[in-house]
């Protein structure tokens, strides 16, 4: 396997680490959930609307 393969494939694992930790520390600790991770607007909104139905 070329070494340039392996290098890709760990920045991309660090890149994923990272914007994970910087996910988990704007919500205070706590991991975001795969569809938060990939439908974020749908996410808040739902919130919102789940606020609105108390």
């Amino acid at each position: 396997m070329s070494w340039l393969a392996v290098a890709g494939v760990a920045l991309g694992v660090a890149a994923a680490w990272a914007v994970l930790r910087y996910a988990a520390r704007k919500r205070g600790g706590q991991r975001p959930t795969l569809g938060e991770l990939m439908f974020p607007v749908h996410h808040t909104d739902r919130r919102q609307d789940d606020e609105r139905e108390d």
